[in-house]
């Protein structure tokens, strides 16, 4: 970080080093208010006691973001979509010089998805950077001014997104052009001649005196005589 090695970290270094996690496993308090999960472990204090007030701080925080939640509500009174809004919003009160987003959209509406592309812009021109893992290819080349490409856990390709396209993310996801990993499907069907032939079936009270008739390579017919 900032030039700087660093082993043995924790949450606890990372944070201190200015790198916030968007897990895509929610780790949020149930019975605590949005609020406070928002500010979880960095209320102000003086000398031990709790000071400032968390609602300012939470309305200065939802302007930036838009996400129309209330700073009283209990996190376990949420749907999934809206903690996963409540954990960006702890990694952006932070305040934090890297954030890594990990799926922060699975859970999101378009609308919402939208506005979350809007905040990271708004981020980038602060000057933090964001590291967005995700599967959606156009989010990635439409957001990131670069993107990186894993491949069973081992590094394929950095380049500008302005360079790539989703095919060429596809080959390079595969290992292979895609016209060879999407070859055209062969038709298996054999010739069209009768492999089967049943006259007068009885089978029970439903079933009495059907023909029925199987050919290669189409759908079955019968006929009740």
């Amino acid at each position: 970080m900032n030039g700087i090695d660093s082993t043995g970290w924790t949450t606890r270094k990372a944070l201190l080093s200015g790198v916030a996690t968007i897990q895509q496993e929610l780790s949020l308090v149930p019975g605590r208010s949005v609020a406070e999960n928002v500010f979880l472990g960095i209320e102000q204090n003086r000398h031990g006691m709790l000071t400032g007030s968390l609602r300012r701080r939470f309305d200065e925080l939802e302007e930036r973001c838009h996400f129309g939640l209330k700073a009283e509500t209990r996190v376990r009174d949420l749907r999934v979509a809206e903690q996963q809004k409540v954990e960006i919003l702890r990694a952006l009160a932070r305040e934090a010089k890297v954030i890594i987003m990990d799926e922060p959209a699975s859970s999101l509406t378009a609308d919402e998805v939208e506005r979350l592309h809007a905040v990271i812009n708004q981020l980038r021109c602060e000057g933090r950077t964001v590291i967005y893992i995700t599967h959606s290819l156009g989010a990635a080349l439409a957001t990131c001014d670069r993107v990186t490409v894993l491949r069973d856990g081992r590094w394929v390709t950095t380049a500008r997104s302005v360079d790539m396209t989703e095919e060429k993310l596809v080959e390079k996801m595969l290992g292979r052009p895609t016209d060879v990993a999407y070859s055209p499907r062969r038709s298996l069907a054999l010739p069209n001649r009768k492999v089967l032939e049943v006259s007068n079936l009885i089978g029970g009270p439903l079933v009495s005196g059907a023909t029925l008739e199987v050919h290669s390579g189409r759908s079955w017919a019968s006929r009740v005589s």
